[in-house]
């Protein structure tokens, strides 16, 4: 699939496995077939080129969001007519005060806290939207700019990954769980297990690294979280109670 003028910087299948979408730094979004046909094109300001460095479907494949360096989240809907993107005015979320380098649609899309979207910038923060293009979450304790971020299958859980080589979780209450800097180089890639209970990492030191949660297996043996677990190099400890994180954080694991 060739197209883009500039480097392509992140690419994302739809859930439904009926388009492929590219972002690039020539400021485009580009739809694809399976085959390799491309659909439309998309433009993440309508006014100058800015680099795009995120793109993402929602889990019915009828939202499509990206993330550019002009510090927006653009918001697009199918048209139920034809089928395209480019049909509808895009929604223009804006809250970060930098570039937007990563976006990702909660897998409930919506639910009890009517959770649509997030979206990571470089101005060390996490931002919440609804479907309305309301922010209606922050999380401002991150520590560097955060290049990545990936929502567990349940969508209670955050994991971040900001530029000083940090691995962090978050539940969506804005509250910080945990943070691992067992990595030597920035952090190129996240990703949740199909089941959330490992995530994987690669970075520039050369190595992919699978953090086992095991949730399951830990609240079992006591609920001691993370308090006392950790993958790689020495345990960690939790910044609060280990009992409380697993009953009030976690409602999954609360019957367990």
């Amino acid at each position: 699939m060739q197209g883009h003028e500039q480097e392509v910087l992140d690419v994302a299948w739809s859930p439904d496995g009926q388009q492929i979408a590219s972002a690039s730094k020539d400021g485009t979004i580009r739809l694809w077939s399976p085959t390799g046909e491309l659909q439309e094109i998309l433009r993440q300001d309508s006014k100058e080129e800015v680099r795009v460095n995120g793109v993402a479907f929602s889990p019915d494949s009828n939202w499509l969001a990206s993330a550019g360096d002009n510090r927006q989240v653009r918001l697009w809907q199918r048209d139920p007519k034809t089928g395209q993107f480019g049909r509808l005015p895009p929604q223009r979320l804006a809250g970060h005060s930098n570039w937007v380098l990563d976006v990702e649609f909660f897998p409930t899309m919506g639910g009890k806290q009517d959770l649509f979207l997030a979206s990571a910038g470089y101005d060390n923060q996490i931002v919440l939207w609804n479907q309305q293009g309301d922010p209606v979450g922050r999380f401002d304790q991150l520590t560097d700019s955060v290049s990545h971020l990936s929502i567990n299958p349940t969508g209670e859980l955050l994991a971040t990954v900001t530029w000083d080589e940090r691995l962090q979780l978050w539940h969506i209450s804005e509250q910080l769980l945990q943070v691992w800097d067992d990595h030597q180089g920035r952090i190129l890639g996240i990703d949740w297990h199909p089941h959330g209970t490992a995530i994987a990492t690669a970075s520039r030191d050369q190595s992919v690294v699978l953090w086992d949660l095991q949730l399951d297996r830990l609240l079992k043996a006591g609920c001691q979280w993370l308090a006392d677990y950790g993958s790689m190099g020495e345990p960690t400890k939790s910044p609060q109670n280990p009992a409380t994180l697993c009953s009030t954080q976690i409602p999954a694991l609360k019957s367990q």
